[in-house]
């Protein structure tokens, strides 16, 4: 076995680390950051928390709080010029997966000329970034550990990436405390996105050794403690437990890949405008029952972490449609829809989300490719 490992970020870990966020700006060199955040963010006043941080460290903070859900190349261009303007020299992110995204490219931009979408795909040619800051307040996209920044393109209607050294973070701020309190919808979502990370990069054809201990590690943590986490927005160790899976999750598939699970649910964000962890939730189970046959070793390991009782006797179909009913029966716990049925979306949306899946080149990552026509099969559709 042949495998490359990508570098990680370093990582401050642990309740309260974001209290050191002003000392690593300050190790950094930087004396004046844009700030890249949302309005909940805003709202819930962790913006503010982190503003103060910085100031009494001695760094000024031009704050950017444009950034929404799945955010657009707009977005990040508005941000960008705000960043070059006030001549900053550093970019901090500070937010679920959208924040840290938007983010990443606007650091880019910082030292690239515009516009992003000239930056999308593997490894594109572009200048040296500044130093970036990223400070997850959800525990689900894992953003602040992967090479990749996903940003709407408004022209082609599409959810496109940018994979790229350069969307690593210099530092990665990892503080569970940011995530209490966060709405059990949120939660729920951003931990079946982790769980999503974990299983498709484990499934994936690039997994090997590290990432395989990883995803088992991670996928026992997330069945172990999203529940209490969703329950009680209060507890502390369930919220540490989430960070740390999602953290560790997102190292393992910037090395293996996530591919048809993500590739359904981008397509049903664009298409459906449902949010990334609604997506997974309906992507993640049609995805083992698809590719049980190819590798049915794996997916029984994934119910052997659930704790199920599997015969070995069991065809690979039909262990396929097991595991993947209980992860079913665990989304449905956690308050989200398990099947496309339960979230009445119409067989025109799913025609289309059908063939963006099919178009979305993460799905080489995959032991085995969908058509269009085979993922209206897994929706139930002929």
């Amino acid at each position: 076995m042949i495998f490359n490992l990508l570098p990680r970020p370093p990582v401050i870990f642990g309740n309260g680390a974001s209290y050191r966020t002003g000392m690593k700006v300050k190790e950094l060199g930087c004396d004046k950051v844009l700030l890249v955040f949302d309005q909940g963010i805003k709202n819930a006043g962790i913006a503010d928390k982190i503003h103060d941080n910085l100031s009494k460290a001695g760094i000024q903070v031009i704050t950017f709080d444009g950034v929404v859900s799945d955010p657009s190349d707009d977005v990040v261009e508005e941000g960008a010029k705000l960043a070059r303007e006030n001549k900053v020299q550093g970019v901090i992110g500070l937010g679920g997966g959208s924040s840290l995204d938007a983010a990443k490219a606007i650091n880019i931009l910082l030292t690239n000329s515009s516009p992003v979408s000239q930056y999308y795909g593997i490894n594109p040619p572009m200048n040296k970034v500044k130093p970036l800051v990223l400070i997850p307040t959800t525990a689900g996209t894992g953003s602040e550990m992967t090479t990749v920044s996903m940003v709407s393109d408004t022209e082609k209607n599409l959810k496109m990436n940018i994979l790229s050294p350069n969307c690593l973070p210099t530092t990665a701020i990892v503080d569970p405390e940011l995530t209490l309190r966060l709405p059990s919808q949120v939660t729920a979502e951003t931990g079946i996105d982790t769980l999503s990370h974990a299983v498709e990069s484990y499934l994936s054809n690039q997994s090997n050794y590290m990432t395989d201990l990883l995803n088992e590690q991670s996928i026992k943590l997330t069945f172990d403690n999203l529940p209490q986490a969703v329950k009680d927005e209060n507890d502390l160790t369930a919220r540490e437990n989430m960070s740390f899976s999602s953290m560790i999750a997102g190292i393992a598939f910037s090395n293996s890949m996530v591919h048809l699970g993500h590739a359904i649910a981008h397509a049903l964000g664009t298409a459906a405008k449902l949010s990334h962890g609604l997506g997974c939730a309906l992507a993640l189970p049609l995805t083992i029952e698809y590719l049980s046959q190819e590798v049915p070793e794996r997916v029984k390991k994934i119910g052997d972490i659930m704790g199920l009782e599997l015969d070995e006797g069991l065809s690979s179909e039909d262990l396929g449609q097991n595991v993947g009913d209980n992860i079913r029966y665990f989304i449905r716990d956690l308050g989200l829809p398990g099947t496309i049925v339960e979230a009445g979306l119409d067989e025109e949306t799913l025609k289309q989300v059908a063939k963006l899946t099919a178009i979305d080149n993460s799905q080489i990552f995959a032991p085995k490719s969908a058509s269009s026509q085979e993922v209206m099969e897994l929706f139930g559709k002929p």
